[in-house]
């Protein structure tokens, strides 16, 4: 009773100041609109995914780093009246004409220059390479390959073949390009003038890469513009191109969900203002449709200002927050609207199932909170500011602005409901049991049903993925090989040379458990100081012992094929002089620079040594080992949808147990009986048990998204089963049926709106609430008063 009467002298309270609470009101508004100028919408896929794990999440901070997710492929293909020569024509015009935030990632040197080779062998040399380079020396004579080289001078390449016979003339670089060749991807594909060619060179992609993060949706927008436009300019005839980017995932995405806002948050307006217009006939009708706008202001604002970035789909959110956020104003305005009281007591007898009702729903919403993503986090504490500003609306300014029914004191008695009948209670209840154990077999039987419904840990489910980009990237990936997803070890280090290390000792890991055969790292070209020093130690020691044999076959040639005395001076410089130290730029040197751009990489700092492997069990099972080397971290998109899974699933349980537990409790404090609670809790329920019998039925399985949407469920179908069961108890009906009926059919707009988007996170979302409150609406104005019945005042037709 105090709480009544505290809703009673709050009330009269403010009706000298109305005028200034309207101002006040206004005010805030104005200051709402301010501060949401400041928001920052993006989105991001670091919103969508846990949080709560370290490893987990500091694998998804180098996820930028990948070698291919800032790179754009771009094919060209001739058609049959243009000629390879051609095609690479319009190649290089390609490559002179990419924008500035784009690199093209092979050089386009014609020559390759052997000086550079040369340098780096020795500091790749281990007993590996000088055991071939003995075996490959013993099998050749010596005089024979030198007979070969004065062959090689007559080709047709035989500029290119004399600045490599003169530094190598017994063919000891050939170890180093057998290790260059295994980081081909396909056995037919060759590297020509900058691209990768193949098909005779009447197929040739090119790889360029970006500046642009894979997640900035907005410059990334201008970026494949600029693409498409040089492809405009510089491809003419009958060639055929493609692109593929990731960064065009995340363009069609924020596209869709922009195009999903203004269709989503249209239709909800127009369904609100249609219930409104047949439920609400009188010009209190401004008032009540004025609540959703306001509650998505005030919400949006307060986000703009405590969040850093907000992400789209929570915005996309704001549609159901507006069928929401009404409910409680459609129950003051009935209450008001069919009371025969005065306004004070009208409101102390409504605000209290409504300020429960809100209690229960801001309840559901906090489980929300709990969740280990941060993009649901944040559409917890959305729909939680959007919820307690439509108690405030409702419970305090709302009722200043409506004309009441009847200012006269009178005793609040029962009334006709819309439905035809009127709801008494006498202090007599009576429970119609056989509808009761009827009610209690058949939710049984359902959950048992529906209660196997499977989860979806893909994160494909959640994005938008066109079939044109994903033809297109099916086509990049059987013309070019990677037909297997890839993983990535990142070794990490604070210098080159720690990463390097840390490559290397996961190199030795890789191989000890047979699978770096299907490694490509950076460690193989570029192994960590100590190794190189001990390399270049091994080979001083086969050009020591090697030099005699090839000095003589070098003075044989001499007489018999009349090269000069200085013809192989460069070849005996490298020979005897002791190797240099290398490092990345003789890489680049030597045009090797397209490994190193791809596998290696510096972030805040820190260096990166980068390995490529196949997505495959056992080599996730090799990245939880507790043997995998220190620093080293693992990403893999198979990887990561185990751990949203996993995620899921965990969230799933909490945010169920946590919802349904705070609704029973809340509902015993209100009722303060056993049966009654029961009684409320049936539309939730009957909510739950019917979304997963239609999961089930359609074989559709939980994503993040859906099973956020349960916590939703819940609180929503609880307000209506306090609604109902506080009509039934009290005695007083003051239009609650029908506002039941209107604020579950503004929810069902606001939820069915998100039914018309494409993006599958918001779609789900939608459906999910869609369903479950659906079900829930004809449970609390139907089922709940056939079980719950007075003795003396049934429901009488």
């Amino acid at each position: 009773m105090n709480q009544i009467h505290s809703f009673a002298a709050w009330y009269n309270a403010l009706v000298p100041h109305r005028r200034k609470l309207l101002i006040f009101a206004v005010l805030v508004l104005v200051c709402c609109g301010v501060m949401l100028s400041r928001m920052q919408v993006r989105e991001d896929i670091g919103m969508i995914l846990p949080n709560n794990d370290t490893e987990l999440s500091y694998s998804l901070n180098l996820m930028e780093l990948a070698p291919f997710s800032r790179m754009v492929f771009i094919q060209l293909e001739a058609g049959e009246n243009t000629s390879p020569q051609t095609l690479f024509a319009a190649a290089k015009r390609l490559r002179s004409a990419l924008p500035d935030n784009l690199t093209p990632c092979l050089p386009d040197n014609v020559l390759p220059d052997p000086k550079a080779f040369v340098r780096i062998l020795p500091s790749l040399a281990d007993q590996a390479v000088i055991d071939s380079l003995e075996k490959q020396l013993a099998e050749h004579e010596l005089d024979t390959v030198m007979r070969d080289n004065y062959l090689a001078l007559f080709n047709a390449s035989s500029f290119v073949s004399k600045r490599f016979i003169q530094y190598d003339p017994f063919h000891l670089l050939s170890p180093l390009y057998e290790l260059l060749r295994s980081f081909r991807v396909a056995k037919d594909v060759t590297v020509q003038q900058g691209v990768l060619s193949k098909d005779d060179g009447r197929k040739l992609l090119l790889l360029v890469k970006s500046s642009v993060a894979p997640t900035d949706s907005g410059n990334a927008e201008l970026m494949l513009a600029g693409i498409s436009k040089v492809l405009g300019d510089t491809v003419t005839g009958d060639i055929s191109t493609t692109v593929f980017s990731g960064h065009q995932f995340a363009v069609e995405n924020a596209r869709t969900i922009k195009q999903d806002l203004r269709v989503v948050l249209t239709v909800s307006l127009v369904g609100l203002l249609a219930i409104f217009f047949v439920f609400i006939r009188s010009r209190d009708i401004l008032w009540v449709a004025a609540v959703p706008g306001v509650v998505l202001l005030v919400a949006s604002s307060v986000l703009a200002v405590t969040q850093s970035v907000v992400s789209s789909i929570t915005l996309g959110f704001g549609a159901v927050l507006l069928g929401i956020s009404v409910d409680f104003a459609l129950h003051v305005y009935f209450a008001f609207r069919y009371s025969s009281c005065t306004p004070a007591k009208t409101l102390a007898e409504v605000g209290r199932p409504v300020m429960f009702g809100g209690i229960t729903s801001l309840a559901a919403f906090g489980a929300l909170a709990f969740s280990a993503m941060p993009g649901i986090q944040q559409l917890a504490y959305f729909g939680i500011v959007g919820l307690c500003c439509g108690l405030v609306l409702a419970l305090v300014i709302l009722p200043h602005c409506l004309v009441p029914c009847s200012g006269v004191e009178t005793v609040c008695s029962r009334v006709p409901n819309q439905f035809g009948s009127s709801i008494s209670y006498d202090g007599e209840r009576e429970w119609n049991v056989p509808l009761c154990i009827v009610t209690c077999c058949l939710l049984a039987g359902a959950l048992f049903y529906g209660g196997h419904v499977q989860m979806d840990n893909k994160l494909r489910s959640l994005s938008v993925f066109p079939k044109a980009l994903l033809q297109a990237e099916n086509t990049i990936r059987q013309e070019w090989g990677g037909k297997n997803e890839s993983a990535i070890f990142f070794a990490e280090g604070t210098t080159q040379e720690e990463a390097l290390k840390r490559g290397e000792e996961l190199r030795v890991y890789l191989r000890k458990h047979g699978v770096m055969k299907l490694a490509y790292s950076l460690s193989t070209v570029l192994p960590p100081e100590e190794k190189r020093a001990a390399n270049r130690s091994r080979w001083n020691s086969f050009a020591a012992s090697q030099l005699s044999a090839m000095e003589q076959a070098v003075l044989h040639a001499q007489a018999k094929y009349g090269f000069s005395s200085h013809a192989f001076a460069p070849f005996f410089q490298w020979m005897t002089i002791s190797p240099a130290d290398i490092g990345l730029e003789d890489l680049n040197a030597a045009d090797i620079g397209g490994i190193s751009s791809l596998l290696y990489a510096e972030k805040d700092g820190r260096q990166y040594v980068q390995t490529l492997v196949p997505d495959l069990p056992e080599i996730r099972d090799l990245a939880r080992s507790s043997e995998l080397p220190e620093g080293i971290y693992f990403y893999s998109a198979r990887n990561l949808g185990e751990q949203l899974g996993k995620a899921i699933e965990q969230d799933f349980r909490l945010f169920v147990g946590l919802a349904f537990a705070s609704m029973a409790v809340l509902m015993l404090l209100f009722f303060r009986h056993i049966g009654l609670t029961l009684l409320a809790i049936l539309p939730l329920c009957t909510g739950l048990t019917f979304l997963l019998c239609v999961m089930r039925v359609t074989g559709t399985a939980f994503n993040l998204f859906s099973v956020a949407a349960l916590p939703l469920i819940i609180g929503l179908a609880a307000d209506y089963g306090i609604f109902v069961v506080n009509a039934c108890k009290e005695g007083v009906e003051h239009g609650t049926l029908r506002a039941v009926l209107v604020s579950g059919l503004t929810t069902v707009s606001g939820f069915g709106a998100l039914v018309f988007a494409e993006h599958p996170a918001m779609y789900s979302l939608g459906i999910t609430v869609l369903l479950g409150v659906g079900a829930a609406i004809p449970a609390a104005l139907f089922l709940v008063p056939m079980l719950y019945r007075s003795k003396s005042c049934r429901s009488v037709r």
